[in-house]
């Protein structure tokens, strides 16, 4: 993004501790929110692959109990993306063609430089596959942000960072109730229960695919496939 000629606003500083510690913590959280239904040990987090993965877990309780827990967590923080993710988009936009600020990837926690172009692409065009303008002048930039209706919001200073915070947690949580949201699964769907595809889907009302998709991921943790 930074441009020769360019007089840029301040840098943003990130939240402390860190991203990745928002978010292991809100992964624990989680793990705390389970503990009724999940035991674990050594307090591992279990993103391994294979056998690794599924003996840092043992269930306490019948996995439909486990399933409803962690589907409910998924909504939750689907719901939270959809607002946060959008707002914290519209700031970063905000602050890069309105007031030129440099660094926003680190501010956000964004790793992909293609991420952040596709937040911008999007504020710009609609789409945030299509390549977007490169004014030669802050000027420039800033008229061709008005052309698109691009929004000018005077506190995104202030707003970023804990949108971007809400953001990282809220995947957080997401990505670890994702994956006990499979083993929940992959338990139905073998001895003693026997359930079939459709029959966890009507129960925990989501689309038989994604269950198919669920039970076909822990199978792969286990080597089955």
């Amino acid at each position: 993004m930074p441009k020769a000629g360019f007089t840029y606003g301040p840098r943003i500083p990130p939240p402390e501790p860190g991203y990745k510690q928002i978010a292991r913590e809100a992964k624990k959280e989680v793990m705390d929110s389970l503990a009724g239904l999940v035991e674990f040990e050594d307090a591992v987090l279990p993103h391994g692959s294979g056998e690794e993965a599924t003996k840092t877990l043992v269930f306490k309780a019948a996995p439909a109990e486990l399933l409803d827990k962690t589907v409910e967590i998924i909504r939750q923080a689907d719901a939270e993306l959809a607002l946060d993710t959008d707002a914290r988009d519209k700031a970063i936009a905000s602050l890069w063609f309105y007031e030129q600020r440099i660094g926003l990837m680190k501010t956000v926690g964004i790793t992909s430089p293609n991420h952040i172009q596709g937040i911008l692409s999007k504020a710009l065009t609609g789409n945030a596959s299509n390549p977007s303008p490169s004014p030669d002048t802050a000027e420039q930039l800033e008229e061709t942000a008005k052309k698109a209706g691009v929004a000018h919001i005077k506190d995104a200073a202030d707003t970023v960072v804990p949108l971007a915070v809400a953001v990282a947690r809220a995947r957080a949580r997401r990505e670890i109730a994702l994956f006990y949201s499979q083993e929940a699964v992959w338990l139905l769907s073998q001895p003693p229960y026997n359930w079939k595809p459709q029959r966890i889907a009507d129960y925990a009302e989501v689309s038989r695919d994604l269950i198919y998709h669920h039970r076909r991921t822990a199978a792969k943790r286990r080597g089955l496939i």
